[in-house]
């Protein structure tokens, strides 16, 4: 969290806040975002900070030795007024902080303001070694910017620190070190969040900070997550549950919805037979959520509207059910995936026999295209239909294979091993990517 440190000036009343941290990784930039706030009665005028960077000084003492780091002086003169309870933010990057080397750093921020502003904060930086990585996002590209995911990097013998990869890798939380987190699918604004011993942990992400957290107990302890949760339109958080019955093989998927106030309620989905084979979830352009269900014989998609009753909004969604396999037809997977012309579709993958089937569909379930292909002795691990094109990937028993156009080629063992879990990132058919999952 932010450290809140209050000025009282001459003639004014300032809350100065920053967001420096206590870990960050070698060989990346430092930016740290400086926050003033006018809290008094009356207007105040004070340097731009933006233009005036020579009023912010760095020094830095590490195993190198200290250095003190200032912009040169400029003629600019340009100042902020703020009105009581207007604020201004800048970020700026700490200078040289991408060659700071790893090990304990001590850095003191002075601000030259009418009553000069330090702060001293002792950091480390890191050699790169995550523990894991939530890099299953690299398959929704639809949701998450390409390589935007989070990983966690061990600090200490029983902790990690949380960070967020983008165009550089951001602090945002301490853990412990068998926890594990993922980013919800979202629009705008989205949840980072654990299920862990059927408590949830729950962190706002605004702007690349955490705003607000929550640990929640579920109200069933053999709770377990399906897939990815949802943050809809109204900031709304939905995970869906396999709650198991006791003693049997059968169950209830259920829906967990988090206000922004902490209130939750779960949504009964579907009861099953057994535990069903994947759920995917997804978004629409509306901001609804979407869970689509996969079992042995059939695939179902519930959509996740609501009517703003609460006793409505809690009874079982209504479903769109896609064609039922015949005798000699294996489901392989169900996916939402991307066409160019419909939008947001549902993706069936089927074996029959020596040939593999592809069908999208519509929301509404309606059948938009099949095709066929055939693939003798090909065991198919993974498939994403994204921008129209279908993409997949295999094993043969001695290598793995992707299907380019019309052909199959094999990836480099060396990089890519039998054992590993390897996955396929929607790119140029052509040319596609492939990433190790982490465990």
């Amino acid at each position: 969290m932010i450290p809140l440190l209050t000025l009282s000036f001459a003639h004014a009343e300032l809350l100065i806040q920053t967001n420096l941290q206590e870990n960050y990784i070698e060989g990346q930039a430092i930016y740290v975002d400086i926050r003033v706030q006018n809290i008094g009665a009356t207007i105040e005028t004070l340097p731009n900070l933006e233009m005036q960077t020579s009023k912010i000084e760095w020094t830095i003492k590490n195993s190198k030795g200290t250095q003190t780091l200032r912009s040169t002086p400029t003629e600019n003169q340009e100042t902020w007024t703020l009105k009581p309870r207007q604020m201004k933010e800048v970020r700026y990057q700490i200078p040289n902080s991408a060659a700071l080397p790893a090990g304990t750093q001590n850095i003191q921020l002075m601000i030259d303001l009418p009553e000069a502003y330090k702060e001293n904060k002792e950091l480390r930086i890191l050699k790169r070694g995550p523990l894991w990585l939530d890099n299953d996002i690299l398959q929704e590209q639809a949701y998450f910017p390409k390589n935007h995911y989070l990983w966690g990097q061990t600090i200490a013998k029983n902790s990690q620190a949380i960070f967020l990869e983008a165009e550089r890798s951001i602090p945002l939380f301490l853990a412990k070190k068998d926890e594990r987190f993922q980013q919800s699918i979202a629009h705008r604004d989205k949840h980072i969040y654990g299920l862990k011993n059927a408590e949830l942990t729950l962190h706002s992400l605004e702007r690349e900070e955490i705003n607000n957290t929550q640990h929640l107990p579920l109200a069933w302890k053999q709770a377990t997550s399906l897939a990815r949760a949802v943050t809809d339109s109204e900031q709304q958080f939905h995970l869906p549950l396999w709650i198991p019955d006791p003693q049997k093989e059968s169950g209830m998927i259920r829906s967990a919805t988090i206000t922004n106030k902490g209130e939750v309620s779960y949504r009964k989905i579907i009861h099953l037979d057994e535990k069903p084979i994947s759920v995917d979830s997804a978004l629409t352009s509306t901001g609804i959520p979407l869970y689509l269900i996969q079992t042995k014989t059939k695939s179902y998609l519930f959509l996740l509207s609501q009517t703003g009753d609460t006793k409505i909004d809690l009874l079982p969604p209504q479903n769109v059910s896609f064609d039922t396999l015949n005798s000699n037809e294996k489901q392989l997977q169900s996916q939402f995936g991307i066409d160019l012309e419909a939008g947001l579709i549902v993706h069936v993958l089927r074996r029959q026999e020596e040939t593999l089937i592809s069908v999208v569909y519509s929301l509404q379930g309606q059948e938009l295209k099949r095709s066929t292909l055939d693939v003798p002795e090909l065991t198919v691990q993974n498939a994403i239909y994204h921008q129209s094109q279908l993409y997949l990937l295999a094993t043969d028993q001695l290598s793995w294979m992707y299907r380019s156009g019309n052909n199959w080629q094999a990836l480099d063992l060396s990089k890519y091993p039998l054992e590993a879990q390897i996955k396929i990132v929607p790119q140029n058919i052509d040319a596609p990517e492939f990433y190790i999952l982490s465990k």
